[in-house]
């Protein structure tokens, strides 16, 4: 339990500007207009350098060809859109100017040294005619005031560095409100020299393709400091070495960006914070206390890029806020470098604080490449042997390649990320060239129209796709072969290429693909994998208008130039669902030279298909304990009316039910008898020992392996174990007092179970004791012979043993990791054994810990505002006030695999001391005007209210799709906030009273 110590802190500021009526008019087109009179005047100057401070002149439409010169407090505001156009340049003035530097400056509009002005209305027009000093439309140099409602167009020119609008200066404060500046040639808006603005819904529109200068739309620089608020800023493009930013800071302190649309066209920084290395403009280092919020940052090469800069070492670049942004269709979404230090930015926070329409990371643990991509090739690219490729949920369209060794590409399963063939690609959606590699979650999309696009092609060992959803088009392609998945020896042009240790488990395969999966060896190289768990559905072709081949084929083992099984295959095709499709496809080698061994078993064939196991090879194919659609089994060469097998197909026993529903045929005729478990349903134990014809044996192989089961005793409630094992965390590691481990073990004996010559132990061990001993005894005997390692073991020689341990309490002794040890002993005199030794790890009464921690050195309470920022006023009834950001933590036990199921509740706060807190009949504060909000990985809950007591305990996360947030491993956190809301009249600290209390549950 927690107490909360609020301290409630608020600042109100209130900004009151008075501007005076009009005194002095300004028209052009007035015949009678006089300069010398000024009844109206005709020229802006004129009426400028007679006016007093405060007055306010008013220029009517019309266009005013002059260089002004704005010295003095006044009020100048167009009337329908008023055109100052640049005069010649041979005869404008230039000069420097106040707060700007030792430069020369070129300009139409200067405003310099005044404490008061408005500037409203006018369109500033530079006719494109800037010379060799830097030329601006409008400059402000050391000068208060307001600059709203403007159009500047044509600020170019081959000076250096034209600009529609530049502030400059440490006595600069300006608000620069609802301008528009297009055709400008490198800054849309310049803010820089130590000067102050507030820039406020403007539009900024840049030069687009084919522009000669690096533009940036909105760039605060060299000191400057202020606000970004509003503003769209687009169509920037340069294709060069530099880039275009829309919004770049530079060298600047405490620049809040807010609520901005930056859109570009590509080779652009949408929003680039960066360090001033610049040798004219020095000492102002990194960028520091800068917030991103809010923004809309498209179509830009990098969304946002944040960088130290060269020379800043003793002053780095740093970002306090970056939420709430959304990122679109960027090339890279957020970059931080070269060099990554979260003091920077926190990328993981970003990660979670932002919105992606596609995002990917590389991580071991946190991010260590420091960048977040768009593009899934990029961050393979940047990967590393041993590195996580995250994508988190979005639409990717592209082909990818992986020739890294050893990574892992990974979505989260509750929200997965798409791909989608990327037309005029590889011939493959992902083509994986690289060994040990980990393809997991996603939904992978072939295009329409893209007859020879495969889904996933493997070509190197250790490869596992697992849980991907792979969808062909609705198109039917004629004799096209197109698998979804295809497992090959190698490259084209070298198939020579071994391929063991493959992992085909728990796909979806549909769509127009003649195969899902597809095997194909060539010249002598082998192939060794594992087809599990999968479901094969609405696959389709049409081989020359054969109606065998009408629907597509789950499983095809062939070779396409018929030279095939030269080497050798051993393919384990399991628990698959075959649903209205063929099942099992092998195309005949010409000379049966090779080794071949393929077991089909524990599958369901459902539906309306006519092949099962089509095997017209010379190899015998298993394909016994399978539901064929029937119970009287296989049609074809099998007695049946389910799915045809063929010649050279053992079928017998068959499964008389749909698996898991384990129960088989006997000599043809389906009876109650148990069939034997399917493989993979238990952890197996690998022994390693040659049987001898009158010793047991512990079978290790598939389908037998020992498995275990702890019954769990704990006090948790219904619901909480059924939303365990629907968000997948069913089983355990792990057990505690007085919960039993079940294990099940099967053993062979030459001379027969049933004469009682096995005994059987099991033995829990560990570093401190001699070893803790399981109660073993003989369950059933297992129908049918069996050959394991070379021998074959009659009916009636193999039995599966239950064996059982309940677990004793922590304070005897029996705590932390045990390791299982299986001894089956010779029962009839020979007193020779087999044994498994230390195969199966379980961690017993782990000790159960949370750890909730601040960020940064921040005390835990309400005392921030939305920012993270410590509030120094208040509160005051109606105001909203936050915690820092926290972690809540599994710290139990390392190597345990303990989870915890979280929930959260609180009790009411109260404040004693203060007379003015009643709420409003007494100082206790509602729990229910918390609210919490919580983050795991890229699984986000909005803010929800606190529930109230220990009986409306709540999940942390409450939607049904984000269940998993609610369970958190060793190790593993959940990233929160708290916010109170203070109603009125309520005022106080609320520090005397209250807990917010965190339930980590065991399951």
């Amino acid at each position: 339990m927690r107490k909360l110590f609020l301290a409630l802190l608020l600042a109100l500021f209130v900004n009151i500007v008075f501007v005076s009526a009009a005194d002095i008019y300004v028209n052009v087109n007035d015949a009678e207009c006089d300069d010398v009179i000024g009844t109206p005047y005709c020229s802006i100057q004129a009426a400028i350098d007679a006016a007093d401070p405060g007055d306010t002149i008013e220029v009517s439409a019309g266009t005013y060809v002059e260089q002004l010169i704005i010295n003095k407090d006044v009020n100048l505001v167009g009337i329908d859109n008023p055109i100052i156009e640049a005069p010649d340049i041979s005869i404008r003035q230039k000069r420097s100017i106040s707060g700007a530097g030792s430069r020369d400056y070129d300009w139409v509009v200067l405003i310099e040294d005044v404490d008061d002005f408005t500037f409203s209305g006018f369109i500033v027009d530079g006719k494109e005619d800037g010379g060799s000093d830097r030329f601006i439309g409008i400059m402000v140099g050391n000068s208060k005031g307001t600059i709203s409602n403007n159009e500047v167009v044509n600020i170019r020119g081959p000076s250096n560095d034209p600009s529609g609008i530049s502030i400059s200066g440490e006595n600069a404060d300006v608000l620069i409100d609802g301008n528009k500046i297009t055709n400008f040639a490198k800054n849309g808006i310049n803010i820089m020299l130590e000067a102050t603005a507030t820039v406020n819904d403007n539009i900024v529109i840049g030069g687009g393709l084919g522009e000669t200068y690096a533009q940036n739309g909105i760039q605060f620089g060299f000191g400057a400091t202020g606000s970004i608020t509003g503003n769209t800023v687009s169509n920037f493009y340069y294709p060069d070495t530099w880039a275009a930013a829309g919004i770049l800071i530079y060298g600047s302190d405490d620049v809040v960006i807010h609520g901005n649309n930056v859109n570009s066209l590509g080779n652009t920084d949408g929003i680039l914070i960066s360090g001033s290395p610049h040798d004219a403009w020095p000492g102002y280092g990194g960028s520091q206390n800068i917030q991103v919020t809010e923004n809309t940052i498209k179509n830009n090469n990098y969304g946002l890029r944040v960088q130290t800069g060269s020379d800043t070492i003793d002053k780095p670049t740093t970002l306090t806020l970056v939420e709430n942004n959304v990122f679109e269709n960027n090339e890279r979404q957020v970059r931080v470098g070269p060099d990554y230090d979260d003091s920077i930015l926190d990328l993981e926070s970003a990660l979670l604080d932002n919105i992606f329409d596609r995002a990917v990371v590389v991580r071991e643990n946190p991010i260590i490449v420091p960048t977040i991509f768009s593009n899934i090739q990029d961050a393979i690219d940047a990967a590393n042997p041993s590195q996580t490729i995250e994508v988190l949920a979005g639409i990717y369209e592209e082909n990818l390649i992986i020739e890294t060794d050893d990574i892992t590409l990974t979505t989260n399963n509750n929200n997965p990320a798409t791909i989608v063939y990327a037309a005029g690609g590889t011939s493959s959606t992902v083509d994986i060239k690289g060994k040990d590699v980990l393809l997991e979650n996603f939904i992978i999309e072939r295009n329409n129209g893209e007859s020879g696009s495969q889904g996933i092609n493997v070509r190197r060992s250790g490869v596992i796709v697992k849980g991907i959803i792979l969808m062909g088009s609705d198109n039917i392609h004629g004799p096209n072969v197109i698998p979804g998945i295809h497992l090959t020896t190698g490259d084209p042009g070298s198939y020579d290429i071994p391929l063991d240790r493959v992992v085909i488990k728990d796909n979806h395969i549909s769509g127009d693909f003649c195969y899902g999966v597809a095997v194909t060896t060539y010249t002598d190289a082998s192939i060794e994998a594992k087809i599990e768990g999968n479901i094969f559905t609405d696959l389709a072709w049409d081989w020359q208008g054969d109606e065998d081949f009408r629907l597509g084929w789950g499983v095809m083992i062939a070779d396409t130039e018929q030279v095939f099984f030269g080497g050798s295959i051993d393919l384990k095709i399991t628990k698959n669902i075959f649903d209205d499709v063929h099942g099992i496809y092998m195309i005949p080698e010409d000379d049966d030279t090779g080794v071949f061994e393929i077991a089909v078993n524990f599958n369901n064939f459902l539906g309306d298909a006519n092949w099962g196991v089509y095997n017209p090879t010379g190899f015998i194919v298993d394909a016994t304990y399978n539901w064929w659609g029937s119970q009287d089994g296989p049609s074809g060469d099998g007695p049946g009316s389910g799915y045809a097998v063929s010649a050279n197909v053992e079928f017998d026993p068959w499964l008389c039910e749909e698996f898991p529903t384990l129960w088989s045929s006997v000599d043809g005729v389906c009876k109650k008898e148990q069939a034997p478990p399917p493989p993979g349903t238990s952890q197996g134990i690998g022994v390693g020992v040659t049987p001898m014809s009158s010793c047991p044996v512990i079978i290790h192989e598939e389908p037998y392996a020992i498995s275990y089961f702890v019954d769990t005793t704990a006090d948790l409630h219904t619901t909480i174990l059924d939303s365990a094992f629907m968000a997948g965390f069913a089983g355990r590691s792990y057990a505690f007092e007085g919960e039993t481990i079940t294990f099940d073990v099967y053993a062979a004996h030459r001379d027969g179970i049933n004469n009682a010559c096995v005994k059987l132990s099991v033995l829990l061990e560990n570093d401190e004791c001699s070893g803790i001993q399981a109660g073993c005894v003989f369950n059933n005997i297992v129908p049918g012979e069996y050959e394991y390692m070379g021998v074959t073991y009659p009916e009636g020689t193999i039995g599966k043993f239950t064996c059982t341990y309940t677990v004793k309490p922590a304070v005897s002794g029996v705590v932390g990791e045990y390791w299982v040890t299986v001894i089956a002993e010779d029962n009839c005199g020979n007193g020779c054994y087999d044994t498994a030794p230390g195969v199966i790890s379980l961690y017993l009464n782990p000790a159960v810990s949370l750890k909730i921690s601040t960020q940064g050195d921040h005390q835990f309470g309400f005392m921030y505002d939305l920012g993270g920022n410590e509030l120094t006023q208040g509160p005051y009834p109606g105001d909203t006030v936050y915690s820092p950001y926290f972690k809540v933590e599994n710290k139990a036990d390392e190597g345990s695999g303990l989870y915890l199921f979280m929930q959260i509740y609180g009790t009411d706060m109260w404040d004693y001391s203060w007379s003015a807190a009643l709420c409003p009949d007494t100082n206790k504060l509602d729990i229910t005007n918390v609210d919490y909000r919580a983050s795991k990985l890229n699984v986000h809950q909005p803010w929800t209210e606190m529930p109230k007591n220990y009986v409306g305990r709540k999940y942390i996360f409450q939607e049904i799709n984000n269940f998993a947030g609610n369970f958190i491993g060793i190790g593993d956190d959940i990233t929160m906030r708290l916010r109170l809301n203070i109603p009125t009249p309520c005022v106080g600290n609320f520090q005397d009273g209250g807990e917010i209390v965190f339930v980590g549950q065991v399951i």
